[in-house]
């Protein structure tokens, strides 16, 4: 499990984000489903993605598919989580950490 900061996102940006993943030093290569969930300050949820919707997973690293329209709503400090599952059925979580989305001032209105 690593922990991550990503800072440098938008509102209401499409922006891909790739994170490589690792247990114990050892690269991820087993997954058969993985979802993001990411909260905000009062732990309710204002994005979630999934393997095939908005994730994908290769060569032991997740890329994580923002959208203008998944990240409208998004402004200041969210806490998210990324877990994945293997093809025997264990959940493990792969990453968590921060996000911090700047506002766009309304430049998409």
């Amino acid at each position: 499990m690593k922990k991550v900061t990503i800072s440098d996102l938008f509102q209401a940006e499409d922006k891909q984000i790739v994170v490589n993943a690792t247990i114990d030093s050892n690269p991820i290569i087993d997954v058969a489903s993985a979802l993001l969930v990411v909260q905000d300050a009062d732990g309710n949820e204002a994005l979630r993605l999934t393997l095939g919707s908005g994730i994908t997973f290769s060569n032991s690293a997740f890329t994580l598919q923002l959208t203008d329209t998944n990240t409208a709503d998004l402004v200041g400090k969210y806490q998210f989580e990324l877990w994945f599952t293997d093809s025997a059925g264990v959940d493990t979580l792969a990453i968590y950490g921060s996000m911090k989305f700047a506002p766009t001032f309304g430049r998409y209105n």
